[in-house]
């Protein structure tokens, strides 16, 4: 039997390797709070990432987010990895639109914390 894979998990992972950030492998933080899809690094930065999908209706708006549920994720990741200094938190939408095309959608630095 095959693997199943999300789209906007291969979209994400996609955009994280097109920009550069380490970490590899990238794996899913879950908390009493939600969850973080991928964490990887950029430069001395943690990056935690919540992905989501949806179709493409109408033009691109910026991802919507509740800026409280990434600080709670957040600060629960914290607590769990004290050495961290410096933490973004994106929100990267995968908006599938006609012809199987994917257009990636991110809000970078939703929720930023530095030690």
């Amino acid at each position: 039997m095959g693997k199943t894979y999300s789209i906007a998990h291969l979209a994400a992972m996609s955009y994280v390797r097109d920009k550069g950030m380490g970490g590899e492998p990238f794996y899913k933080y879950v908390c009493d709070e939600g969850a973080a899809d991928i964490v990887a690094e950029d430069g001395d930065a943690t990056v935690l990432m919540a992905v989501t999908a949806k179709r493409q209706r109408g033009e691109a708006r910026a991802p919507e987010f509740s800026a409280k549920r990434l600080q709670r994720i957040a600060t629960c990741f914290l607590v769990e990895h004290p050495e961290v200094d410096s933490l973004r938190f994106d929100v990267l939408e995968a908006l599938i639109g006609t012809g199987a095309t994917v257009t990636v959608n991110v809000a970078e630095g939703a929720y930023i914390w530095e030690r």
